[in-house]
Protein backbone atom coordinates (compact mmCIF):
# COMPACT_ATOMS: atom_id res chain seq x y z
CA UNK A 1 0.00 0.00 0.00
CA UNK A 2 2.71 2.48 0.99
CA UNK A 3 4.70 2.22 -2.25
CA UNK A 4 1.59 2.42 -4.41
CA UNK A 5 0.53 5.52 -2.47
CA UNK A 6 4.04 6.93 -2.88
CA UNK A 7 3.97 6.30 -6.65
CA UNK A 8 0.57 7.98 -7.01
CA UNK A 9 1.68 10.92 -4.85
CA UNK A 10 4.87 11.31 -6.90
CA UNK A 11 2.74 11.43 -10.06
CA UNK A 12 0.61 14.27 -8.74
CA UNK A 13 3.74 16.05 -7.44
CA UNK A 14 5.35 15.84 -10.88
CA UNK A 15 2.24 17.36 -12.48
CA UNK A 16 1.92 20.19 -9.96
CA UNK A 17 5.61 21.07 -10.21
CA UNK A 18 5.46 21.12 -14.02
CA UNK A 19 2.33 23.31 -13.86
CA UNK A 20 4.25 25.72 -11.61
CA UNK A 21 7.15 25.81 -14.03
CA UNK A 22 4.84 26.43 -17.00
CA UNK A 23 2.89 29.17 -15.18
CA UNK A 24 6.18 30.87 -14.21
CA UNK A 25 7.47 30.73 -17.76
CA UNK A 26 4.15 32.05 -19.10
CA UNK A 27 4.29 34.93 -16.62
CA UNK A 28 7.86 35.69 -17.63
CA UNK A 29 6.95 35.58 -21.34
CA UNK A 30 4.04 37.94 -20.80
CA UNK A 31 6.47 40.31 -19.16
CA UNK A 32 5.46 43.14 -16.94
CA UNK A 33 1.87 43.99 -17.75
CA UNK A 34 1.77 46.52 -15.02
CA UNK A 35 -0.91 46.67 -12.37
CA UNK A 36 -3.24 44.31 -14.27
CA UNK A 37 -1.93 41.14 -12.57
CA UNK A 38 -3.44 42.37 -9.33
CA UNK A 39 -6.89 42.49 -10.93
CA UNK A 40 -6.48 39.11 -12.63
CA UNK A 41 -5.30 37.43 -9.41
CA UNK A 42 -8.06 39.10 -7.40
CA UNK A 43 -10.74 38.00 -9.89
CA UNK A 44 -9.45 34.43 -9.93
CA UNK A 45 -9.44 34.31 -6.12
CA UNK A 46 -13.02 35.69 -6.00
CA UNK A 47 -14.31 33.25 -8.63
CA UNK A 48 -12.63 30.20 -7.08
CA UNK A 49 -13.81 31.25 -3.60
CA UNK A 50 -17.39 31.63 -4.80
CA UNK A 51 -17.16 28.20 -6.42
CA UNK A 52 -16.02 26.66 -3.12
CA UNK A 53 -18.93 28.41 -1.42
CA UNK A 54 -21.21 26.56 -3.83
CA UNK A 55 -22.65 29.57 -5.62
CA UNK A 56 -21.84 28.03 -9.01
CA UNK A 57 -19.78 25.24 -10.54
CA UNK A 58 -17.12 25.61 -13.19
CA UNK A 59 -16.79 22.46 -15.28
CA UNK A 60 -13.15 21.98 -16.18
CA UNK A 61 -12.17 19.44 -18.83
CA UNK A 62 -10.91 16.30 -17.12
CA UNK A 63 -8.62 13.78 -18.80
CA UNK A 64 -9.97 10.27 -19.17
CA UNK A 65 -7.96 7.84 -17.09
CA UNK A 66 -7.89 4.54 -18.95
CA UNK A 67 -6.07 1.31 -18.33
CA UNK A 68 -3.50 0.87 -21.08
CA UNK A 69 -2.16 -2.34 -19.61
CA UNK A 70 0.57 -0.63 -17.59
CA UNK A 71 0.60 -2.20 -14.17
CA UNK A 72 2.50 -1.87 -10.94
CA UNK A 73 4.21 1.24 -9.69
CA UNK A 74 4.67 2.74 -13.17
CA UNK A 75 0.94 2.43 -13.87
CA UNK A 76 0.07 4.05 -10.55
CA UNK A 77 2.60 6.85 -11.24
CA UNK A 78 0.96 7.54 -14.62
CA UNK A 79 -2.51 7.60 -13.03
CA UNK A 80 -1.11 10.05 -10.43
CA UNK A 81 0.20 12.31 -13.19
CA UNK A 82 -3.19 12.28 -14.94
CA UNK A 83 -5.01 12.81 -11.65
CA UNK A 84 -2.77 15.81 -10.99
CA UNK A 85 -4.12 17.35 -14.20
CA UNK A 86 -7.69 17.02 -13.03
CA UNK A 87 -6.89 17.45 -9.31
CA UNK A 88 -10.17 17.46 -7.44
CA UNK A 89 -13.14 19.76 -6.91
CA UNK A 90 -11.59 20.91 -3.63
CA UNK A 91 -7.97 21.25 -4.73
CA UNK A 92 -8.53 22.79 -8.17
CA UNK A 93 -9.71 26.26 -7.01
CA UNK A 94 -6.70 26.59 -4.70
CA UNK A 95 -4.39 25.33 -7.44
CA UNK A 96 -5.78 27.84 -9.95
CA UNK A 97 -5.17 30.73 -7.55
CA UNK A 98 -1.61 29.55 -6.84
CA UNK A 99 -0.89 29.18 -10.58
CA UNK A 100 -2.21 32.68 -11.24
CA UNK A 101 -0.03 34.06 -8.43
CA UNK A 102 2.99 32.22 -9.86
CA UNK A 103 2.31 33.59 -13.36
CA UNK A 104 2.01 37.11 -11.95
CA UNK A 105 5.48 36.86 -10.43
CA UNK A 106 7.12 35.52 -13.59
CA UNK A 107 9.93 34.07 -11.47
CA UNK A 108 10.69 30.53 -12.63
CA UNK A 109 12.48 29.38 -9.46
CA UNK A 110 9.80 30.88 -7.20
CA UNK A 111 6.99 29.26 -9.19
CA UNK A 112 8.62 25.86 -9.29
CA UNK A 113 9.41 25.89 -5.55
CA UNK A 114 5.91 27.13 -4.62
CA UNK A 115 4.17 24.41 -6.62
CA UNK A 116 6.66 21.79 -5.43
CA UNK A 117 5.76 22.79 -1.86
CA UNK A 118 2.06 22.51 -2.67
CA UNK A 119 2.72 19.13 -4.27
CA UNK A 120 4.64 17.84 -1.25
CA UNK A 121 1.80 18.83 1.09
CA UNK A 122 -0.74 17.23 -1.21
CA UNK A 123 1.42 14.11 -1.63
CA UNK A 124 1.75 13.73 2.12
CA UNK A 125 -2.03 13.67 2.49
CA UNK A 126 -2.37 11.18 -0.37
CA UNK A 127 0.22 8.89 1.22
CA UNK A 128 -1.45 9.03 4.64
CA UNK A 129 -4.86 8.32 3.12
CA UNK A 130 -3.51 5.64 0.80
CA UNK A 131 -1.73 3.68 3.49
CA UNK A 132 -4.56 3.94 6.01
CA UNK A 133 -7.50 3.22 3.72
CA UNK A 134 -9.54 1.15 6.17
CA UNK A 135 -9.41 3.73 8.94
CA UNK A 136 -10.02 6.70 6.66
CA UNK A 137 -12.80 4.93 4.75
CA UNK A 138 -14.71 4.55 8.02
CA UNK A 139 -13.82 8.09 9.07
CA UNK A 140 -14.85 9.68 5.77
CA UNK A 141 -18.15 7.82 5.68
CA UNK A 142 -19.18 9.18 9.07
CA UNK A 143 -21.75 11.96 9.10
CA UNK A 144 -19.62 14.16 11.39
CA UNK A 145 -16.68 13.90 9.03
CA UNK A 146 -18.81 14.88 6.05
CA UNK A 147 -20.16 17.93 7.91
CA UNK A 148 -16.63 18.93 8.94
CA UNK A 149 -15.46 18.55 5.33
CA UNK A 150 -18.28 20.81 4.14
CA UNK A 151 -17.33 23.42 6.74
CA UNK A 152 -13.66 23.29 5.64
CA UNK A 153 -14.64 23.75 1.99
CA UNK A 154 -16.84 26.75 2.83
CA UNK A 155 -14.10 28.22 5.05
CA UNK A 156 -11.63 27.84 2.18
CA UNK A 157 -14.08 29.68 -0.06
CA UNK A 158 -14.38 32.55 2.42
CA UNK A 159 -10.58 32.73 2.73
CA UNK A 160 -10.18 32.92 -1.06
CA UNK A 161 -12.83 35.66 -1.36
CA UNK A 162 -11.12 37.62 1.44
CA UNK A 163 -7.73 37.07 -0.23
CA UNK A 164 -9.16 38.42 -3.48
CA UNK A 165 -10.41 41.52 -1.65
CA UNK A 166 -7.06 41.97 0.11
CA UNK A 167 -5.19 41.72 -3.20
CA UNK A 168 -7.54 44.20 -4.83
CA UNK A 169 -7.44 46.76 -2.00
CA UNK A 170 -3.99 46.46 -0.38
CA UNK A 171 -1.53 45.04 -2.94
CA UNK A 172 0.17 47.67 -5.07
Amino acid sequence: QFFYSLSFAMGTAITFTILGLVASIAGKLLGDIGPYWKYILSAVAFIMGLQLLGLFTIKLPMPQIKNYGIKGYLGVLIVGILFGLSASPCATPILVVILTLVASKGNILYGTILLLSYAIGNAFLIMVLGTSTGFFKRLLSSEKSQKFSEILIKASGVILVLAGGYILIVVH
